[in-house]
């Protein structure tokens, strides 16, 4: 069976160590798998990446057929099957920098990409702001599918159906269909209107229904997993929250959802209203291995819910123009204020 080839860019960062041990140990492709990976992290010199390489060697990995350390970006794309970018752009003076740094980091690796990757290639952006990242990688690589670029928002989905599943005093896997309409910033509304779970009884029931108090839903669900994004924790903790979200994330793409679906941000065409031309967090199935996430079609909201997405949309279709005019070279005539209407804050970027 041929190695898959894996790419990890900024693998010094906390989640990188613990979705090394994943991928080495089969839980993201499958036990029979075998893995080639490859390192690259532009902030850190080559002689810490080779000791990371040979700690993971180390390991005896069940899966892993080789780890390579790539020295520069020019081939970093050559013979890759699935691209983990987990490069995040931190909080800088102002926030038109911080977006213009976006544009610097992913728009180079987008270029590195049109000239060196084959089409069939994967690239998960699971660095924040993960859908501004995917926007401006997608952009400077315009050969390569839309539906190449999926962004990993599992960590809030698998918040969201933890807490229903706290709820509901059932186990979480128990629960399916949650959904995470927006990005994995605040801008983003917990849909649990047409999930389910198992009962004792082995039926599948509406949780809604079960719980039957839109006051949790609306003021204690939401700004649950909303303040639970935007606290500052421990980096080790993240990174374990992290690296388990992006190997759901991944391992969805590779083997499917079946006829469950499962939130992740993607390209939109139109779908729900959301602008064209933007990365938007929808309800994906994956109906076989290794397919494309097709959006879920025709789910309805909840009048309030409604309002919401509504809401949303209209503060994400603001950021695209700004994105645009960033990529045309165009002066802004202020500095852009992305504020969240609910929290009545800043947005935090940088989790």
């Amino acid at each position: 069976m041929r190695a898959l080839n894996v790419l990890i860019t900024s693998c010094t960062r906390p989640e990188a160590y613990d979705l090394l041990s994943l991928i080495g140990r089969g839980k993201v492709f499958g036990e029979r798998q075998p893995v080639s990976i490859t390192l690259y992290d532009e902030h850190s010199q080559n002689s810490k990446l080779k000791i990371l390489a040979s700690e993971i060697k180390d390991c005896a990995s069940i899966v892993l057929q080789d780890i390579y350390v790539q020295d520069g970006p020019e081939r970093l794309f050559r013979e890759i099957d699935f691209a983990i970018m987990l490069d995040t752009i931190e909080t800088v003076n102002s926030l038109l920098g911080r977006l213009k740094l976006c544009k610097q980091v992913y728009a180079r690796y987008g270029k590195y990409l049109e000239e060196g990757a084959k089409q069939s290639i994967n690239i998960i952006i699971a660095g924040d702001p993960i859908y501004i990242n995917a926007y401006f990688m997608s952009r400077y690589a315009p050969s390569f599918s839309k539906s190449s670029f999926t962004g990993c928002l599992r960590m809030e989905h698998d918040r969201a159906t933890s807490m229903v599943a706290k709820k509901l005093d059932v186990s979480v896997d128990s629960v399916k269909n949650t959904v995470i309409w927006g990005n994995s910033m605040s801008n983003f509304l917990v849909d649990i209107s047409h999930a389910e779970f198992q009962a004792e009884s082995r039926l599948y029931k509406s949780p809604i229904e079960q719980i039957n108090n839109d006051h949790w839903r609306k003021y204690i669900l939401q700004p649950y997993v909303k303040n639970k994004c935007s606290e500052v924790s421990p980096a080790s903790e993240i990174g374990i929250c992290k690296a388990r979200a992006i190997a759901s994330h991944i391992k969805d793409l590779w083997f499917g959802t079946s006829t469950n679906w499962t939130s992740m941000i993607v390209h939109s065409s139109g779908e729900y209203g959301v602008p064209k031309n933007i990365f938007f967090g929808f309800p994906v199935s994956i109906r076989k291995p290794q397919n494309q996430p097709e959006i879920f079609q025709n789910l309805k909201f909840h009048e309030w819910e409604e309002a919401q997405f509504v809401q949303n949309i209209h503060k994400i279709d603001e950021h695209s123009k700004i994105l645009q005019k960033i990529c045309e070279g165009k002066e802004l005539e202020e500095e852009p204020c992305l504020v969240s209407t609910e929290h009545k804050k800043w947005l935090n970027f940088g989790k």
